[in-house]
């Protein structure tokens, strides 16, 4: 079962999280094999995805630590416009299972100066 947590995001800002994904005993387990994916959709199900991130496009890993750092640049949170949008967080291991870690709302504050 993913970790549920709502967020509050500026839009057209960076939005940024870090998260560990740890055993049951609490020790953190090793990413060294998996990719890690966030989709952005106005809702759960809807096809049209806002925005996405990946290792190397906005999500970092560190493996031996189970960290992932989550940075949605502003040109990605720009064209966040629903008031309330979906998101979740997965990662896929070397074998293809998907794990979804996070899910949950943006909260999104609608910009009034964008930065192009």
């Amino acid at each position: 079962m993913a970790g549920i947590k709502n967020w509050k995001v500026d839009q057209a800002a960076n939005f940024r999280f870090s998260i560990v994904y740890k055993d049951p005993d609490g020790d953190p387990i090793d990413l060294t094999q998996y990719q890690v994916y966030m989709d952005i959709k106005s809702a759960p199900g809807s096809k049209k995805i806002l925005a996405s991130c990946s290792i190397g496009d906005g999500i970092t890993v560190t493996p031996l630590l189970g960290k992932i750092d989550v940075n949605v640049n502003p040109d990605k949170t720009k064209v966040i416009a629903y008031p309330k949008s979906a998101y979740d967080l997965i990662i896929v291991n070397g074998s293809g299972v998907v794990t979804r870690l996070l899910e949950g709302w943006l909260d999104v504050s609608r910009a009034v100066t964008i930065n192009d």
